[in-house]
């Protein structure tokens, strides 16, 4: 398969506004091509949390995997009718400094796609379908704050709902959480110390079939402690993580579950 998808994006600045033209060209030698082009603005407000708001527009274009179109498996089926996504996409945000040491970004999208892509079951087994269109909204609130120059917070939350614009009715299994929660803490010193706490909980949209076990959280632990050498210009970092920490049992499809606590450690060498 032969793909390109080139783009190109100019950033003019005029007084507390950015405008942000754009496009993409994509070249797909199995699904064909598009001009996507898109256009963002931001503006910079005159105040002391150093506020900004921003909006974008753009075509979208989404080729499906090739495992889709041609493999076939004991619990999926292929289909070489599928057809690439195509629409329009909107995005705004607003960015702010409340306080001292404190972020906060709001976001919000929405999507008309034609042509959209879902599971379809085809007695036991799945298949991936088009469908005339689909209505993709979402929402995400992100808070960060550093409670002094070695520990942070962080967490967030975020909505996505999609429905299938013939019926209104929700589209399950769209590989996305409708309800996601993330959260951490992390500690670092002068001396090349990181250690990072990060959990999160999601409630996917699953369909009843799929029987999946979410909706509990999940935690993951990350240290590592960065070492500068005689060479200005080399460093290297060893490390140690541990995923799913409490050792839950979790899936949002019950073919394809969260592996068990397991641990990773190696050494990272920077030029």
């Amino acid at each position: 398969l032969r793909k390109q998808a080139p783009y190109a994006n100019y950033t003019m600045t005029r007084g507390q506004w950015d405008v942000i033209p754009g496009v993409r060209y994509d070249n797909n030698e199995t699904f064909g091509s598009q001009v996507s082009p898109s256009l963002g603005i931001v503006y910079h407000f005159d105040d002391e949390q150093n506020s900004r708001f921003r909006f974008k527009t753009s075509r979208v274009f989404n080729a499906p995997p090739l495992l889709w179109v041609h493999q076939e498996t004991s619990t999926t089926l292929p289909n070489p009718e599928l057809e690439p996504e195509t629409g329009v996409a909107y995005e705004a945000g607003f960015n702010t400094n409340p306080m001292p040491r404190m972020n906060v970004d709001v976001n919000v999208f929405w999507m008309d796609i034609k042509d959209a892509i879902a599971t379809v079951r085809v007695g036991s087994k799945s298949r991936k379908d088009n469908f005339d269109s689909f209505r993709r909204r979402g929402a995400e609130v992100l808070f960060n704050y550093e409670l002094n120059d070695q520990w942070n917070v962080y967490s967030s939350a975020a909505f996505n709902d999609v429905r299938d614009k013939a019926n209104e009715d929700i589209v399950r299994d769209q590989g996305i959480a409708r309800q996601s929660f993330g959260w951490g803490i992390q500690y670092h010193t002068g001396h090349g110390w990181v250690v990072h706490l990060t959990g999160y909980y999601n409630r996917w949209s699953s369909p009843s079939n799929l029987q999946a076990n979410d909706r509990k959280p999940i935690f993951d632990l990350k240290m590592s402690k960065r070492f500068i050498t005689d060479n200005d210009h080399i460093e290297t970092e060893v490390f140690l993580n541990v995923y799913n920490l409490t050792n839950s049992k979790y899936w949002s499809s019950i073919s394809f579950p969260l592996p068990e606590r397991y641990v990773e450690g190696g050494m990272n060498v920077y030029f």
